[in-house]
């Protein structure tokens, strides 16, 4: 029989999964405890390919992408690109709800919801459950990889890439607040149960807002590596969320802007948008769910 769902929280934001789980060691951290508060040449996002089947044995994907999380060494920060390519790719691809053993959240949510399985310094597993009609509005996911299965419904992503991407990533290197820069829609699609992405830091659309297309509520794994840390340890740099607002370039004063950002305009400018830090927007309210317990899962 499976089990439902434990409510444990009232509201949160993605970003706050980050506070919470950031001030943790840098060794692997506990057992999932909830949430508490590829691109084409031509630029369009397009799903991964489906793995041959003979890369995984193991018929439940997500126990896949825990062994392969286990495995990885202290010393490792990230997920290695080879281990990333290899191995969690195609086990995204193998990943279903079902293998949770849970009910999926009733079709008569309201809000945003999430469900944290996995947080440590390499990687973080999280579910999101997004009701029709409803929107994870436009994030960033500064000098990560994002992973991303649509686990059922269907969801509609809109995705950016910076105009200068090496600009950004250097600020973030820094450890400097976003800025507002330009930024390029790469893609505005939807996207079906089992489609899976991969998001990079300079292109994929890793600034992205989803929204539920449909008519019933939707659900979607994010694999996020290095993950968010909003309380870094000494000699680390934070990671934090940010929202943004867009500006199609069409709109821009082009009169007020700064000479930086007028520097950064291209000579192509289908497509393009002033992307804004909402700095007093911690996102959208969001309903927490604790993780069911499985072996394998710790």
């Amino acid at each position: 029989m499976r089990r439902n769902f434990l409510l444990i929280s009232g509201s949160c934001a993605p970003g706050l999964l980050a506070r919470r789980f950031s001030s943790l060691s840098t060794r692997r951290r506990p057992k999932a405890m909830g949430i508490f508060g590829s691109r084409s040449s031509s630029g369009v996002a397009q799903p991964n390919p489906q793995p041959p089947e003979a890369v995984t044995s193991e018929r439940n994907g997500l126990r896949q992408l825990f062994r392969i999380l286990y495995k990885l060494s202290p010393e490792d920060t990230v997920v290695p690109e080879d281990v990333l390519n290899q191995e969690l790719l195609p086990a995204m691809h193998n990943v279903r709800y079902s293998d949770l053993g849970i009910e999926k959240p009733s079709n008569s949510l309201s809000e945003l919801a999430s469900m944290s399985l996995h947080d440590a310094k390499q990687a973080s597993l999280c579910c999101f459950f997004i009701p029709p009609g409803k929107t994870l509005p436009l994030h960033d996911h500064p000098g990560m990889d994002v992973v991303l299965k649509v686990l059922f419904g269907s969801v509609r992503i809109q995705g950016f890439d910076w105009v200068n991407p090496e600009k950004v990533l250097k600020g973030v290197s820094l450890g400097e607040p976003a800025l507002p820069h330009f930024a390029r829609q790469v893609y505005n699609k939807h996207f079906e149960e089992n489609e899976v992405l991969r998001l990079q830091p300079a292109s994929g659309g890793v600034l992205h807002q989803i929204s539920c297309d449909g008519q019933t509520l939707a659900g979607f794994l994010d694999c996020i590596t290095p993950p968010y840390n909003t309380h870094p340890q000494p000699g680390e740099l934070p990671r934090n969320c940010t929202y943004f607002s867009a500006v199609p370039f069409t709109e821009v004063n082009l009169e007020a802007l700064p000479d930086h950002l007028k520097a950064e305009i291209p000579d192509a400018k289908s497509d393009l948008f002033l992307l804004t830090p909402r700095t007093n927007f911690h996102g959208a309210p969001m309903i927490g769910y604790r993780a069911p317990s499985l072996p394998w899962m710790h």
